[in-house]
């Protein structure tokens, strides 16, 4: 049976949800006529965690504090039809506040945002497959290396703190579901290795 991100995206975003990303998006919306010194970035760590697309943009609110959106996104299925089928599909929407002890986008930094997360794992540790949501709250912290006027590399790490719910699968291609889950867990998040240009 064929399940996955888009599959969840179709059947899971009721008006509950959307009030979360209205949530989410408030803080930019507030601020939308200040488009200077907007920085968009990506981060290879997430490219390295079985190609997942991702991006963020961010803009200064202040000298000390910039709004953070941040995406993630990966649809792909690694060999697909097979015992050894591995993915790690999901998409991901963040968004937060940076404080910096400088001044924006330059030094140290550390922040708190909500992510909320729809996924489809399976494969990596076990046959066992997840396919559910989480949402919750991270903390990070981090350090801007000026690289030139526009280019920044950008390092960093954090927690996330988040509930939880999902149901589990016995492999990675059957429809057999073995159980239901809902928990709270506290995990690494955030790790940074992350190029961003100052526009």
């Amino acid at each position: 049976m064929e399940r996955g991100v888009f599959n969840i995206i179709r059947g899971g975003l009721g008006s509950r949800h959307l009030i979360l990303w209205a949530i989410f998006l408030l803080p930019f919306t507030l601020s939308a006529q200040r488009v200077n010194n907007i920085a968009v970035g990506t981060n290879l760590v997430g490219w390295a965690h079985l190609i997942t697309i991702n991006g963020e943009i961010s803009y200064p609110v202040s000298r000390e504090y910039t709004a953070h959106l941040r995406v993630k996104f990966n649809p792909w299925t690694f060999n697909k039809g097979s015992a050894k089928q591995l993915q790690s599909r999901h998409l991901a929407v963040a968004a937060g506040v940076r404080r910096w002890l400088w001044y924006a986008n330059a030094g140290w930094f550390y922040g708190a945002g909500l992510q909320y997360t729809l996924f489809n794992q399976g494969g990596i540790s076990s046959r066992t497959t997840r396919e559910g949501w989480a949402m919750g709250a991270n903390m990070q912290i981090g350090y801007a290396l000026l690289l030139t006027k526009h280019l920044n590399l950008e390092f960093g790490a954090g927690f996330y703190g988040a509930f939880a719910k999902y149901r589990i699968y016995s492999c990675q291609r059957c429809g057999k579901i073995v159980g239901n889950a809902a928990h709270w867990s506290l995990v690494p998040n955030n790790i940074l290795l992350q190029f961003v240009y100052i526009i």
